[in-house]
């Protein structure tokens, strides 16, 4: 085994640095000693290594890399001779000096050295005339090294030129040849994929043809022109009859036409045929497909991709096939607590016109959870932490969720009224599609699909009184977006409208039915309705629709012109068509050509409004209803005009924060220190007065040490309720006396907080024991009770519940007690166990109508419970210095990166008031 076959996951930039020295035509001398000074690759993969070994094995390197200036051959060295001096420098004769390494290996093998060195060559080696001359294998390890590293473009630039003409191509290049498939996939040109496909078809060589007409058989397969697919098949078999790829491709293909009962007969006969040409593995995966269907299939590529096993995709399919078959809509309802209110008490307060009219008049629906559903989502929501999605987005982190889908299963299994729960069922939608975006498999999308017309069960039970689009605009009834428990709600239905499309399910009633309930549209779905109507014949609801969002971006004014075309209104099209056209002119630009490549990315992140890639976009939606009703060639028949830009200010004016609202500066790393951030000794007093101060300390504590952001819009409603002394009477008092509870809390977070504002490497803990005692400690300077330690390690695991998905990815899981499958061995204590009996002991929390807060175990029962009187062995401050200090490496770890991914921006919260 070479030194690098199994790099160690640091030692991949040393190696691309090394290759990449060595292809800049660096002298021996000093590649040798860069190669073994302690900077070097070996000080990361082999640190024993004897100096002089080093130097001859980078000796070895210098010589054998194929160099692109040298006709991709390598440079070579004279040999010495016994009696010549060292090449060390030793002054030594060769013999007795570094001649024992004269047959060291090389680290990197040969035909690896040369796929690097491709990988790493200056695009003008990589013209035709040279990629002509480079090894195959060679040349497409290069191109899968591309693939890896998430560059399509790469592997299209160079081997697109290598197939335009299928002459002098054998079956060497048929590695290579499915790389660049692949690519054109991954960059969505399908058309050019179907065209390679056939060109490479019609080779001379047999074995790249053969590979080529597989590859149109499943495109031809996947777009569900099975008569094609099997044409094209037939053509296969009879220039190859005993290729094994056609037995493969032949089951699957069968699946795929929904012919199981033909590929369960086939099967056994086409594993037989396995066997006896010596593919035993083969035989194997055909007998499956044949047993288990296309599931089987899906499994085996996964694994051979490297995505999700078999055994995950069998727990997660698993716990699909639970999702009950009816849902109980009367004791949906009573499971929570659904309320009305005018639009007068909203919590947004929109204050463009536009937005004020889609919404006059609607009284808004409030959902939440009773008691118990509160509690269970809680219980769920700790054991399978999932990442929400920010904003409107559809996908967050749910790898938790997916690796643990057979736990999920038992605790549905024992739970099953969590299948009621919006939260519950929030996350697995996430979860799906998760698994969908890696794995398009059908029975991931099948499995997702039952889950989304649960949810939609659930939806139209919760909202009753609006099951779909007519009745939510005859009630006036809505779902408001900036309401945190309405969210979930519609991201719901906004996962179903979306995975509706990826298994190519109608869903224009649902996203009518989003619009009518959230007249904002928070997620664009008026577009696809729009564009929907369009392809309908609806020209006339398309234009209702856009009179509603008279001001609407881009390119809403070029739909409107389409659909008043359609209406036979010409001249009012051409009129709004021009301005349209005037200030976006790429729209049209990108729908006038009958072939047009995807554009280039843009910089930053989404998409610029009127650019490049919007109006790619909008021609792939929307194009054949242009040429369908024919108002591509009269458009083309208009004189359009073309406003010039307008040149901007390179200045910008810093905007003050409006007067009550809630701020948020970004400060460098620096720029505000522990001192300046510490807690106000009148801060301190007014929490220890007012508040549950061991359980808001240790709260604000984890949140400042949780490896993912969590915003005060999250946690900040809640912890005003831990406020132990009632408020005044009057409302101007109550105001005030909110405002210092805030403006204290925050005080503290940031306090908390100021310690990571500048971490550094090596940083010790913030929180010591002594630190903390007097943090804790009477305002009379007495000493801390057991109390306040359980009560603090309470507020921590509490805190810590809010970015449990961070917490577990950096290998510190929210669990009370180990869990334990069949076979697998127990767990070590781990430092949230050791909170969390901690937090055993301490008081319930206070929450205002809501659950009070305790640890529990994964059955729902309190952590515990009875245990309360046992007696301690070691003290509680004690194991929570122990706790604290296993978690410390893993937070300052990720306060390190997050700094870094900010570019070593701290982040400090202002105070808050209302006004």
């Amino acid at each position: 085994m070479s030194t690098f076959e199994n790099p160690r996951p640091d030692s991949g930039k040393l190696l691309e640095t090394m290759v990449s020295r060595l292809l800049q035509g660096e002298s021996l001398a000093a590649f040798s000693d860069w190669f073994a000074s302690p900077d070097g690759p070996l000080a990361t993969v082999a640190p024993r290594t004897d100096p002089l070994g080093a130097r001859a094995m980078a000796r070895a390197l210098w010589a054998a890399v194929p160099l692109p200036q040298n006709r991709w051959r390598p440079r070579g060295l004279p040999k010495l001779e016994r009696n010549d001096p060292c090449y060390c420098g030793s002054g030594r004769k060769y013999k007795h000096c570094c001649a024992a390494w004269a047959d060291l290996p090389l680290p990197i093998e040969p035909e690896m050295l040369m796929a690097l060195a491709i990988q790493h060559a200056p695009p003008q080696a990589l013209d035709l005339g040279n990629l002509r001359t480079l090894p195959p294998h060679a040349l497409a390890q290069a191109a899968m090294f591309w693939m890896e590293q998430g560059r399509p473009e790469q592997v299209e630039r160079v081997l697109a030129p290598l197939f335009e003409q299928a002459e002098g191509l054998d079956e060497r290049h048929e590695p290579a040849f499915d790389i660049l498939m692949d690519a054109l996939q991954a960059l969505g040109q399908q058309t050019r994929r179907l065209a390679l496909a056939r060109r490479i078809g019609q080779s001379r060589d047999k074995a790249l043809a053969v590979a080529a007409l597989g590859r149109e058989v499943s495109m031809l397969a996947d777009q569900g022109d099975y008569r094609g697919a099997w044409a094209v098949f037939k053509q296969a078999q009879r220039a190859a009859p005993d290729d094994p790829q056609l037995w493969h491709l032949e089951l699957v293909t069968l699946l795929a036409e929904g012919r199981a009962d033909e590929a369960r007969l086939r099967g056994p006969l086409l594993a037989a045929k396995a066997r006896r040409g010596g593919f035993d593995e083969l035989a194997l995966v055909l007998q499956d497909l044949a047993e288990h269907g296309l599931q089987a299939a899906y499994e085996h590529m996964a694994e051979d991709a490297g995505g999700f096993d078999a055994e995950s995709t069998r727990d997660w399919l698993a716990l699909c096939a639970q999702v009950p078959d009816t849902l109980d809509a009367d004791a949906v309802r009573a499971a929570y607590r659904i309320e009305t209110q005018g639009t007068a008490r909203r919590s947004a307060k929109p204050s463009v016109d536009a937005v004020k009219a889609l919404t006059a008049g609607m009284r808004w629906l409030r959902v939440r959870p009773a008691r118990a559903l509160a509690a269970l989502e809680r219980r769920w929501q700790r054991r399978f932490p999932v990442d929400k999605p920010m904003s409107t987005q559809l996908l967050g982190d749910a790898e938790a969720l997916i690796e643990d889908a057979f736990w999920a299963a038992e605790f549905l299994r024992l739970s099953p009224e969590g299948w009621m729960s919006v939260q519950v069922l929030d996350d697995l939608l996430l979860a799906a599609q998760e698994r969908v975006l890696m794995d398009e498999s059908a029975a991931d999308l099948q499995a997702a699909w039952r889950l989304a017309e649960h949810a939609l069960r659930l939806l139209h039970a919760l909202w009753h009184t609006v099951p779909d689009a007519a009745s939510a605009r005859q009630a006036r009834l809505g779902a408001e977006w900036a309401h945190a428990g309405t969210q979930p709600l519609l991201r719901l239905l906004a996962q179903i409208i979306d995975l509706g499309h990826a298994c190519q399910r109608d869903v224009l009633a649902l996203a009518e039915w989003g619009l009518a309930l959230n007249p904002v549209d928070n997620h664009g779905w008026r577009a696809q309705v729009t564009d929907a109507y369009i392809a309908q014949g609806r020209a006339a609801d398309a234009l209702a629709l856009l009179d509603q969002y008279p001001n609407d971006w881009p390119p809403a004014q070029h739909r409107r012109a389409l659909a008043l075309y359609v209406l036979g209104r010409p001249d009012e099209a051409a009129a709004v068509l021009a301005q349209a056209h005037a200030e976006y002119p790429a729209f049209m630009q990108a729908l006038w050509p009958d072939m047009l490549d995807v554009p280039e990315a843009e910089q930053g992140p989404g998409m610029r409004v009127g650019g490049s890639l919007a109006a790619y976009d909008y021609r792939v939606e929307a194009r054949a209803d242009w040429v369908r009703t024919g108002a591509l060639a009269w458009a083309r028949s208009l004189a359009l005009p073309v406003k010039p830009a307008r040149k901007t200010r390179a200045a910008t004016r810093k905007r003050a924060a409006p007067k009550g609202a809630a701020g948020m500066s970004n400060l460098l790393a620096g720029g505000t220190g522990a001192d300046d951030l510490a807690l106000p000794e009148s801060a301190r007093q007014h929490l220890r007065r007012h508040s549950d101060w061991p359980r808001l300390h240790g709260f604000l504590a984890a949140l400042a040490w949780a490896p993912d952001l969590v915003m005060p819009g999250r946690w900040l409603p809640g912890v005003l309720d831990w406020r132990t002394n009632a408020l005044p009477k009057t409302q101007a008092a109550q105001l005030k006396a909110i405002n210092a509870d805030m403006d204290a809390i925050m005080r503290l977070y940031n306090s908390l907080n100021a310690p990571l504002a500048n971490a550094q490497a090596g940083m010790a803990m913030p929180l010591p024991a002594p630190a903390l005692a007097q943090a804790l400690g009477t305002e009379e300077g007495g000493a801390v009770t057991d109390e306040a330690w359980h009560t603090w390690a309470a507020g921590f695991v509490q805190g810590a519940e809010l970015s449990a998905a961070g917490w577990r990815r950096l290998g510190h899981p929210l669990q009370a007690k180990p869990l334990r499958r069949a076979g697998a061995a127990s767990t070590s204590a781990s430092a949230f166990m050791v909170l969390h009996a901690l937090a055993a002991r301490a008081p319930r929390a206070v929450a205002g109508d809501e659950p009070a807060w305790q640890p529990v175990q994964d059955d729902g029962q309190p952590l515990l419970l009875g245990l309360d009187d046992t007696p301690q062995t070691v003290p509680p401050a004690d194991q929570i210095q122990g706790a604290l200090n296993l978690l410390w490496p893993s937070v300052l770890a990720a306060r390190l990166a997050r700094q870094s991914a900010f570019g070593g921006a701290a982040i400090q919260f202002d105070s808050f008031s209302l006004d």
